[in-house]
């Protein structure tokens, strides 16, 4: 409200009075005079009339006004009071005495002595509220008056279902905040107030849902008004639920006249909150059905009356007898049914429905007649191929010239067929579904026995083939025809009792020579009487094969050797897939393959996946004897496996692959058969003197003169040996007639340590073998496809598990690292590198100091040389001497070490001379653990170096304590990265936790898991006498971003208190970490911590530490 200031200025000039004559009193000085002034005589006149002023005060919200501002005293002074608009008097005073007013806001005052003191105080207007009410609702104030300006709250509160459609003050619109509140201002006339209330509105809610719709068609409403909601469902889909607010509303289904489909309709009331819609949706589950057909029924697989939608249904038809399915409907949609007579569909919208018509079958005969013969069918009533359900067909099968029926089936069912009906044959077939008849025609003669008849048809024969029905035993050689014979033994066995089996005495070697023979598939035993020559003698056939046949001997020659096939250099022979065992008697000689010495063309022997075993009493037998002049010799992937030797070469031309020799050795195990000749020479048993052959694996060339004189010429390849004694392999040469052998990597390796002749008629090719110094691969620098060969001293196995190893060259120190070491052959070489198989053996500790010689491929791993996948082809007996060298000064004192081998417990001994002491001793700049006898122990590595360092007795001298973690001090194996064990070493027990000795296996420790975040530690068990200056723990590798923390722990107490424990934090880094004790004290216990996180990717092992040291004060 704006103030009104009201100021009335009152200027009264009084003049000086001036008495009547100038009189005065007496006693009055005159200002400004020094003089007095004279009184005057008393005045005659009237004295003067006294005034007052007018004095008013300061109003706000209106103005006071006097009539004058100054009076006689007793003067009426008229004061007229004015409130500004909106505004009453609420006190006017004179002289702080409260005046009334007259209606017309004035008063009369009289004059007094001293004036009128006016003020006057205003106070605005108030005024009513008038409230109008009306229907549906009501209207409330705060108050019913208030005064002009202040503020009036109004509430309109409609019925349920009702809001507010208007709200007026002084007939003008005002609005109502969210709680129908509004804030009025009071005016001078008053505030009349209406208010009109209509229905409400609500709004529609629809959530959006899978498979199905809802829409509505309006998405506003009057409270009360209907809402049509149409519910849709999408294919295969029905309503599972439909709620409004959370409640199920029923709906009537409708049929869309467009499309077909239906959907589902509700109305519901709009209500005051709203309609919220909600509805689920679920797959349809539609009925199955038929009309029951004539000749035949239908099923459902599972008997199903309904399916879900989209489920499989599987129809199944049952023609009777004689009729099949002619048509099928389903859902009025023509379909075609399994060859099974079933029909399978997914169920559709709406359900299914099957029609099925069944009639008589049509029926058809399916021929098939091969190779060498027809089969002819025709319908017994009109000669034609057509066949319904019932009819008989006629059918005929036909061999063709020199064939004869062998089999007929009729849908799979053999028909039999007499003897006399083999060169054709006719039947009657009832038709009572389609069928397949197939026949064959062999030209095999199947026989169960050597008769008379039998032999004579055979020989009789250019070419045949027999098969045998059953064992035979044959007591003549076995009857060949003229030109080619095969026998199928089909699994059956031929026992000879006839030497050679395929000719006799009586056999005339020209037409002999003619012939061709296989022997197949079965076995063949022979037992002559007078004991086995030759179970097979094949020699002089034009060709010979043998597959997978298995040869033996149960008779015994004791007057002649004996060999399971004797075959030669005229005979193209093949021996496949099968096994020769023979058994020998003794000072004889036994041989599984043999050659005679025939003249004539140079045909082929091969031998493919064949083992060929040989004994004999005395052990003096081969397993293949190749000794024809002009012999070819292919073998691929067999096995020969004798008492002295497995395969001789003597002569010809010879491809080997892929095959093992083994020889036994128990030809040498008898002293007698064993000379001082390294060849393994001898003149006894069956090779006589000056035909001596050196017993072992693969033996090439010869050394006589005077007969085989015709070349070897030998290309190996990918061939294994094992040989318990004698030669892997040996070459020879008569120095005339030249021995060449052409050899790979894999069969160098594996016949390493050969013999051979070494003149200009030996020759020996190894491909992609090269035999190297360490120090020669270390300097390699690429890596390649040969196959190194190396020797050193196995020094360390750094991995048990795959045979990772150092090797030392015993001479010049120099190293090699070797991953992945094995003892035997169960390996393949690709060209490029070894690669063991599952079972393949490992190199163990047993070699641990001995010197060994490896072959592997090179590798340059990031820098490091190294041979991968090495096999050990070679060891000493005994473990290499260690190397011992001494260092100290002998004024002060004397030392000796023992003596010893590799990988042996040496002790140290020191004797200090008069007035001095050991201080330390150190092999290898490694300190020992000195006992209070003056020696150490130390196990020897290949160079040793033994420092001994004297003192005087009164020089300080410390003590060092080693932890090693080998398997001598670990106490217990563990494999695992969580665990508790213990450690001894130099006498003292440590606890340990948390850390992987892999068994023991290695001489190391590590700590940290992919399991999880694990903290390893080394704690001694008992407290160290002496005060511990120092501690150093080796840490051979690690990930530091793997590591929190390393700790050394100082403790009085074993249970390290916070309170009695020092730590010290520990570089983590590679190498020596030295940790230097601030405050030593005696009896303290001792801890290392370390804190490792989880270890990334798939490997364990965040930190390898291989030593631990603890150093006493010196004293």
């Amino acid at each position: 409200m704006k103030k009104k200031n009201h100021l009335i200025a009152l200027s009264v000039l009084i003049a000086s009075l001036v008495g009547c004559n100038g009189g005065t009193d007496s006693s009055t000085t005159q200002p400004g005079s020094n003089n007095p002034i004279t009184p005057t005589a008393p005045s005659t006149q009237q004295p003067e009339k006294k005034t007052g002023t007018v004095t008013i005060g300061a109003v706000e919200h209106g103005s006071v006004i006097a009539d004058k501002m100054t009076a006689e005293v007793g003067a009426d002074v008229t004061f007229t009071v004015t409130p500004d608009e909106n505004y009453s008097v609420k006190s006017f005073k004179v002289n702080n005495d409260e005046k009334q007013l007259n209606d017309s806001n004035q008063v009369v005052v009289k004059m007094v002595e001293g004036g009128l003191t006016v003020s006057a105080e205003f106070e605005i207007n108030s005024a009513a509220v008038t409230i109008t009410q009306a229907d549906h609702g009501s209207i409330s104030a705060d108050k019913s008056t208030a005064k002009i300006g202040e503020n009036v709250t109004f509430t309109v509160a409609p019925e349920a279902n009702y809001v507010v459609s208007s709200f007026k003050v002084n007939d003008a619109d005002v609005a109502l905040d969210g709680n129908n509140q509004a804030v009025v201002v009071m005016v001078a006339g008053g505030l009349n107030v209406t208010a009109s209330f209509e229905l409400g509105s609500g709004t529609v809610t629809i959530e959006t849902f899978e498979h199905g719709a809802v829409t509505a068609d309006k998405m506003t409403a009057k409270i009360g008004e209907d809402v049509t909601f149409k519910i849709t469902s999408d294919t295969g889909y029905d309503v599972s639920f439909f709620k409004v607010n959370g409640s199920a509303v029923d709906y009537v289904t409708e049929e869309d006249s467009t499309t077909g489909k239906t959907y589902g309709e509700a109305k519901v009331k709009m209500v005051s909150g709203g309609l919220t819609v909600t509805a689920e949706f679920k797959l349809g589950v539609y009925p199955i059905e038929w009309d029951t057909p004539s000749h035949g029924t239908i099923a459902v697989e599972g008997d199903k009356k309904s399916a879900t939608y989209g489920d499989e249904v599987k129809f199944i038809f049952t023609p009777d007898t004689g009729y099949e399915i002619k048509y099928l409907t389903i859902n009025d949609k023509q379909v075609q049914w399994a060859s099974d007579n079933t029909y399978t569909t997914t169920m559709g919208e709406y359900g299914l429905f099957v029609t099925v018509q069944f009639g008589l079958e049509n029926e058809t005969i399916t021929v098939n007649a091969g190779e060498h013969g027809t089969i002819e069918h025709k319908n017994k009533v009109d000669d034609t191929q057509d066949y319904l359900y019932g009819d008989t067909a006629v059918v005929t099968v036909t061999p063709n010239e020199g064939y004869m029926i062998e089999t007929i089936t009729v849908d799979g069912k053999a028909i039999e067929v007499p003897e006399d009906k083999k060169g054709g044959y006719s039947f009657e077939q009832l038709v009572e579904k389609d069928l397949n008849i197939s026949a064959t025609f062999t030209d095999v003669h199947t026989i169960s026995e050597f008769t008379d008849s039998v032999i004579a048809e055979i020989k009789n024969a250019q070419d045949i083939k027999v098969k045998l029905a059953g064992d035979v035993t044959l007591g003549v050689a076995l009857p060949l025809a003229k030109g080619t014979t095969e026998y199928d033994l089909d699994g059956h066995t031929i026992t000879s009792t006839l030497n050679g089996m395929l000719r006799d005495a009586n056999t005339d070697t020209a037409t002999f020579g003619n012939k061709s023979v296989t022997l197949k598939n079965g076995n063949i035993i022979s037992n002559y009487d007078k004991g086995t020559v030759n179970v097979i003698d094949s020699s002089y056939l034009a060709a010979f094969t043998l597959d997978g046949v298995t040869i033996s001997n149960s008779s015994i020659s004791t007057d002649n050797p004996i060999t399971g096939i004797y075959c030669s250099s005229t005979t193209e022979t093949k021996i496949l897939n099968s096994t020769i065992n023979i058994k020998g008697s003794s000072n004889l000689g036994a041989y599984g393959i043999g050659t005679n010495n025939l003249d004539g063309e140079n045909k082929t022997i091969t031998i493919d996946n064949t083992k060929v075993t040989v004994t004999s009493d005395d052990f003096d037998n081969t397993a293949f004897l190749g000794n024809t002049e002009g012999i070819k010799v292919v073998v691929k992937n067999s096995t020969f496996t004798a008492d002295r030797q497995a395969v001789i070469a003597r002569t010809g031309n010879w491809d080997i692959s892929g095959s093992t020799f083994v020889s036994t050795g128990k030809w040498l195990d008898a002293e007698a058969n064993v000379t001082t000749n390294t060849k393994y020479k001898t003149t006894a048993g069956s090779w006589r003197s000056g035909n001596e052959v050196v017993s072992g694996g693969l033996i090439l060339g010869d050394e006589r003169t005077t007969a085989y004189n015709t070349p070897v010429v030998a290309t190996l390849k990918d061939n294994k040996f094992t040989v318990a004694k004698g030669d892997k392999m040996s070459i020879h040469s008569d120095g005339t007639v030249a021995t060449t052998v052409t050899m790979d990597a894999l069969t160098a390796v594996e016949a390493y340590g050969y013999d051979h002749d070494e003149d200009k008629t030996t020759v020996v090719t190894e491909n992609n073998v090269v035999k190297k110094t360490l120090k020669e691969l270390n300097e390699m620098t690429t890596d390649d496809a040969n196959l190194y060969v190396t020797t050193g001293v196995l020094t360390e196995i750094k991995n048990s598990q795959f045979g990772n190893l150092y090797l030392t060259d015993k001479a010049t120190g120099e190293e090699l690292y070797v991953f992945g070491t094995y003892l035997d052959n169960n390996y393949s070489f690709d060209g490029t590198q070894f690669s063991f198989d599952k079972g393949a053996k490992v190199i163990t500790s047993d070699y641990l100091g001995k010197e060994i010689t490896v072959a592997g491929t090179f590798k340059n791993y990031k820098g490091t040389k190294e041979l991968v996948n090495a096999v050990v082809i070679d060891s000493s007996a005994e473990k290499v001497a260690a190397k011992v060298v001494t260092e100290y000064d002998a004024e002060k004192g004397t030392v000796t070490v023992e003596e010893g081998k590799l990988g042996d417990k040496l002790t140290v001994t020191a004797t200090p001379k008069e007035g001095y002491k050991v201080s330390s001793i150190k092999v290898n700049d490694q300190a020992l653990t000195v006992a209070e006898d003056n020696t150490a122990e130390f196990t020897a590595e290949l160079n040793n170096k033994v420092v001994v360092e004297f003192v005087s007795e009164s020089a300080p001298v410390a003590k060092v304590y080693n932890v090693l973690f080998n398997k001598d001090n670990n106490k217990d194996k563990v494999g695992g990265y969580v665990n508790k064990w213990t450690n001894v070493s130099d006498g003292i027990t440590y606890n340990v936790e948390n850390c992987n000795n892999n068994n023991n296996d290695w001489n190391f420790i590590k700590i940290g898991s992919t399991k999880g975040a694990y903290v390893g530690s080394i704690s001694t068990a008992s407290p160290f006498v002496e005060a511990i200056a120092e501690s150093t723990i080796m840490i051979d590798a690690v990930k530091p971003a793997s590591i929190n923390s390393i700790k050394l722990l100082v403790s009085t107490s074993d249970k390290f208190t916070d309170d009695t424990t020092t730590s010290y934090n520990v570089n983590v880094a590679e190498g020596e970490q030295t940790t230097k004790i601030k405050t030593p004290v005696a009896n303290a216990y001792y801890r290392y911590v370390i804190d490792c996180k989880k270890a990334s990717g798939k490997k364990n092992g965040i930190i390898q530490i291989s030593k631990i040291t603890f150093t006493t004060v010196a004293k």
